[in-house]
């Protein structure tokens, strides 16, 4: 892309980080970086799609945030913490969640880590 002189854009990193679902966390987070030295912000769907990739797409179902706690409380403390670190990020420059991503920020609340 970039030798084809294309800029990545938020577009191209929601369409990356849907495509790594079995991705480990250090690889999510390398494409999460790169996109950031990029200067691309990430938007609302980018959060959704990153933390849906996170949690390998298990929060398709969840309805409340006990739930959400329930399924993402299996998933390694790296994963916990990276999933709090974006949703603070998206809070710090004032960037609107989606219900899923809100449901996300509700349950690490619950568990402590936000």
């Amino acid at each position: 892309m970039v030798k084809s002189n294309l800029t990545p854009n938020v577009i191209t990193f929601n369409s990356l980080f849907g495509a790594h679902v079995n991705a480990t966390v250090q690889h999510l987070k390398a494409v999460r970086a790169q996109m950031h030295s990029w200067d691309i912000q990430a938007d609302k769907i980018s959060v959704e799609i990153y933390l849906t990739v996170l949690f390998q797409k298990r929060l398709v179902n969840m309805h409340s945030p006990a739930e959400a706690a329930r399924l993402i409380g299996s998933f390694d403390h790296d994963r916990l913490l990276e999933a709090a670190a974006v949703v603070k990020e998206a809070r710090a420059v004032g960037l609107q969640l989606s219900g899923l991503s809100k449901q996300v920020e509700r349950a690490l609340r619950q568990m402590g880590m936000l």
